[in-house]
């Protein structure tokens, strides 16, 4: 071969591979508005997440129980709202915590460790809580929630 031929397979190599190129890159171009409509899509269905989480909000409560008190002794909540109640015994004896018309009812706990129960306040009015151990009610370990 001789060395025209072999220049002139050189460019022909190197304007297929530019048209390659320029092409492939068009080809990208025309994809990226469908990406971008689907990333749209996506964040307007996350819009509706979001109500939902709003919807499905957890309101967290920390009530302590000792020798023989609640602090605090009086909590208020809305009805229908989901409540994460957390019970800490911050005494020496064994406690627990109780609403019965709401279906509440923690583990008895020792000194020292807590107890997290989930409920809805599903029904308006004011309710006993109170720990069932022993006689600690009876010795003051109660107190009301209202739920408006």
């Amino acid at each position: 071969m001789n060395k025209n031929t072999v220049w002139g397979l050189v460019i022909i190599l190197i304007v297929v591979f530019g048209f390659y190129l320029f092409f492939n890159s068009q080809q990208q171009n025309t994809q990226a508005p469908q990406e971008q409509i689907n990333l749209e899509q996506q964040v307007s269905e996350g819009d509706d997440v979001d109500e939902m989480v709003a919807e499905s909000e957890v309101r967290e409560i920390l009530i302590e129980g000792d020798e023989f008190a609640f602090t605090p002794s009086t909590i208020t909540v809305e009805e229908g709202e989901k409540i994460a109640l957390t019970f800490r015994n911050v005494g020496t004896f064994p406690h627990n915590f109780m609403i019965d018309e709401l279906g509440v009812k923690s583990a008895t706990i020792e000194g020292g460790e807590e107890d997290v129960v989930e409920f809805v306040a599903d029904q308006g009015g004011a309710f006993a809580f109170y720990c069932s151990v022993g006689n600690h009610r009876q010795q003051g370990m109660e107190g009301e929630v209202s739920v408006e």
